[in-house]
């Protein structure tokens, strides 16, 4: 996925990017998202890529995984 980023640059983000090899890497998959909302998780991910963030949420979602951490936020995430 592509987004314009505030500094009016492209941003690169794939939703687990494809490697240079066939057949291997993970998949691409597309999400629809309002631009400002991709701009302002994009800024709160930090040094983090958005498609690791996405994977971490899909992981916690189906039960494989922990809540990952809210950016800026000291406490750990609730467990449920």
């Amino acid at each position: 996925m592509t987004a314009r980023n505030p500094s009016g640059g492209d941003r690169h983000d794939n939703l687990g990017g494809m490697s240079g090899r066939s057949g291997q890497g993970t998949p691409r998959q597309t999400v629809r998202c309002p631009e400002d909302l991709w701009i302002e998780f994009g800024e709160k991910a930090g040094d983090q890529e958005r498609s690791e963030v996405l994977r971490q949420f899909i992981r916690w979602y189906v039960g494989k995984g922990e809540l990952p951490p809210r950016p800026g936020s000291e406490d750990p995430p609730a467990s449920q």
